[in-house]
């Protein structure tokens, strides 16, 4: 695909007609989704099995599957949106049992970003109760239990508010909010037990102090 495309391609559209159907049907449908796509304003090139020449290299031998390949242009967000907003439009059920399956790199790094922000939501959502619960039998107060959670949270919305002005500058990873997530709350548990801890140790030296002759 490298040396007939020309590149990596950001967009992979398959196509499968169904069995017994010819080989024409599924180069209908290539033709009619290559057709939509270079009409796309992201998209700078398309190569469809239903096009000349490009038969052996993008289809299957009985010429019942086949592939149509788009690069897409712009930044790496701008790539995914567009993939996203192209795999819900190219995944839509055919009348005629067509199956179109959309794959690609852009589409696969969207899909990755959506399932790291819920898989974050459901680690945290664990971790956090979790967390408390050992912090209340650690302390044995609330306001001590809450503490380091509360300064977690403030690292962490603050970590985050920072990555979202470098995002506005450049490409930032969405795997970045896996260790702000936990070196934020790794870190300020961490510090705030050590805050608690010398704290209490100081009242008690204190108290002793004060009761003595």
């Amino acid at each position: 695909m490298h040396e007939e495309v020309g590149g990596e391609a950001s967009l992979v559209v398959l196509v499968r007609a169904p069995e017994g159907s010819q080989a024409a049907d599924s180069a209908d449908v290539g033709e009619e989704i290559a057709a939509d796509l270079r009409e796309h304003d992201g998209i700078v090139s398309v190569h469809a099995f239903s096009d000349p020449g490009m038969s052996d290299p993008l289809s299957s031998d009985g010429g019942r599957t086949g592939m149509v390949v788009a690069h897409i242009e712009g930044t790496l967000a701008e790539q995914t949106e567009i993939s996203t907003e192209l795999v819900d439009q190219l995944s839509q059920e055919r009348g005629d049992g067509t199956e179109v399956l959309v794959g690609g790199s852009a589409p696969m790094i969207a899909l990755s970003s959506q399932q790291v922000i819920k898989d974050l939501g459901l680690a945290e959502g664990i971790a956090v109760p979790i967390t408390l619960v050992l912090l209340l039998v650690v302390f044995g107060s609330v306001v001590s239990a809450v503490l380091p959670l509360a300064v977690g949270a403030f690292a962490v919305f603050g970590a985050f508010f920072s990555t979202w002005i470098i995002a506005q500058l450049t490409d930032v990873s969405i795997f970045s909010i896996n260790p702000i997530t936990a070196l934020g709350l790794g870190l300020a548990i961490d510090y705030s037990l050590l805050l608690v801890s010398r704290f209490r140790e100081e009242l008690g030296r204190r108290g002793l102090e004060r009761s003595s002759p």
